[in-house]
């Protein structure tokens, strides 16, 4: 997805768009990246190990199958409680995080506004980048490359119908909202796949750890909201902003945490876990 972002999002979104918004797909890239970038390799790292041993091996036997599960219902379940209150938090102060991070100079509060909208319909897709990296090479493991190209292709495919349809309605946000829909399709298109090939994937497990996380996260975006109507958005800027956007990320984080382990989420000890083993 790196890759479809830095050679295939930016350059579609200066064909549809404006050419002086071409710079905000850079700073949207750089700024999904960063989100990427905090979910930590960790959980990739697990996965990559156990599926390339799984293809190592030929994948046979009913101990691998179980192996095989578990782990891209572990990898699953974990990016989801990492993404979606990624997205939240994302969608909740995209206005803030862009002000913080690229206001100044040439780049005028009214590159926030359009970079934010496009910040915030990427944001809603940050489970499916995240999780077609897990996924592919699941695939690998079972010694397939033609579904995965093939739901790459439909990927593409729908990301520009999309744009076609929505970037004029909606500007540049349409073109994030368009990615986070073929991320989606493509997530959806491997699953079934796998599905059907596998039979059943922990798809229960993995649905009820992402319902959990749903819940917590609503209750994290809905104290951010609340500090925002308390603090202006137009305040948060600056180095001044920097603090304040860092104490709101903070607390929305200790409070979707507490939630999640009132709701008995494993993932928290899951990840204590991982992180205790990186030292």
């Amino acid at each position: 997805m790196p890759l479809f972002f830095g050679y295939f999002f930016i350059p579609v979104s200066c064909y549809f768009i404006p050419e002086a918004f071409c710079l905000t797909g850079k700073f949207i890239y750089f700024l999904i990246n960063l989100a990427m970038l905090l979910l930590g390799v960790a959980i990739g790292r697990r996965v990559y190990t156990v599926f390339g041993a799984l293809g190592i091996a030929g994948y046979l036997g009913h101990l691998s199958y179980k192996v095989f599960k578990d782990s891209l219902a572990f990898a699953l379940r974990l990016i989801g409680f990492v993404t979606i209150p990624a997205s939240v938090g994302l969608f909740v102060l995209q206005a803030p995080i862009v002000r913080v991070l690229f206001q100044g100079g040439r780049f005028g509060p009214a590159d926030t506004v359009a970079t934010a909208g496009a910040l915030a319909t990427l944001s809603l897709g940050l489970f499916f980048f995240a999780g077609i990296r897990v996924i592919v090479p699941a695939f690998y493991a079972l010694k397939n490359t033609t579904l995965p190209v093939a739901a790459a292709l439909a990927d593409a495919a729908v990301f520009v119908a999309l744009c076609v349809a929505l970037t004029r309605p909606l500007g540049l946000p349409g073109i994030g909202l368009a990615a986070s829909v073929a991320a989606g399709v493509n997530v959806a298109l491997l699953l079934v796949a796998l599905r059907r090939r596998e039979g059943r994937l922990r798809g229960r497990e993995i649905a009820a750890s992402l319902a959990r996380a749903a819940g917590a996260s609503a209750v994290m975006g809905a104290l951010l909201l609340g500090a925002l109507r308390v603090y202006p958005q137009e305040g948060i800027a600056g180095w001044r902003g920097a603090g304040v956007l860092t104490v709101l990320l903070a607390a929305a984080t200790a409070v979707y945490v507490l939630v999640a382990h009132l709701l008995r989420a494993p993932e928290p000890r899951e990840l204590a876990r991982i992180a205790r083993r990186r030292r």
